[in-house]
């Protein structure tokens, strides 16, 4: 097991609010869902020659099939990412190589959605992480503890709210609970959404798609070749 009690509530909070606040960024989209988790399972042909593998077919499953606003057909692809997804950011150039999403767009077509591009839908994890809590007594002040355990007082002999390590003071804390870390968070969201959600359009040419399926027919080919012998 990866994690403990807490530790699963922190991953809880996290998915929740970061779920709440797709559903706040994209509820008034205007995107049309066509087809949710499409599967699919299709020939593999020669570009070429038209000729069908006996031995390999293509399967997958597509995360959705969606009409955009100007009324064309996208390919819906959700991710996550630890990479900044800033428009400028690199994150981008490296959908634009993305194979997978090729045999997407193309499953898409023979079962009659006559996609034209793709539309990126990226989640960014949150870099924000729990924090330590300073305990607080009865009267709401924070607890500053001596070397022997003693509270420390200021020279008007109210309790002092800082830590000092020269002098052997610590503040005393507490992990931060999975509730509060998950209203800080939804609050982050809040204030920076572009931070944790970008959508964009990266299309696939049909120069890049004829390319894509050769390759895919020469990789079937190797593998059929390599079983052989």
């Amino acid at each position: 097991q990866w994690a403990d009690a807490w530790e699963w509530e922190i991953e809880r909070e996290t998915v929740r609010h970061l779920l709440a606040g797709h559903f706040w960024r994209y509820g008034d989209d205007d995107v049309e869902v066509l087809a949710a988790e499409q599967v699919f399972e299709i020939p593999l042909r020669n570009p070429v020659t038209g000729e069908q593998s006996e031995t390999c077919v293509l399967v997958g499953k597509i995360d959705a099939i969606v009409r955009i606003p100007d009324r064309r057909l996208a390919v819906l692809e959700y991710k996550t990412a630890n990479d900044d997804i800033a428009p400028n950011s690199d994150y981008w150039l490296r959908l634009r190589c993305d194979p997978q999403i090729s045999q997407y767009v193309l499953a898409a077509r023979v079962l009659g959605f006559d996609v034209a591009t793709v539309l990126y839908d990226v989640t960014r994890k949150p870099t924000i992480k729990p924090l330590q809590v300073p305990i607080l007594d009865e009267d709401g002040q924070k607890v500053v503890l001596d070397a022997q355990g003693q509270r420390v007082l200021t020279a008007a002999g109210k309790p002092r709210q800082t830590s000092d390590s020269k002098q052997g003071y610590v503040l005393q804390t507490r992990p931060e609970t999975p509730t509060e870390y998950g209203e800080r968070l939804l609050a982050d969201i809040g204030d920076r959404p572009d931070f944790y959600f970008q959508r964009r359009e990266i299309p696939r040419l049909e120069d890049e798609l004829a390319e894509f399926e050769l390759e895919l027919w020469q990789q079937a080919e190797q593998l059929e070749d390599t079983r052989r012998h």
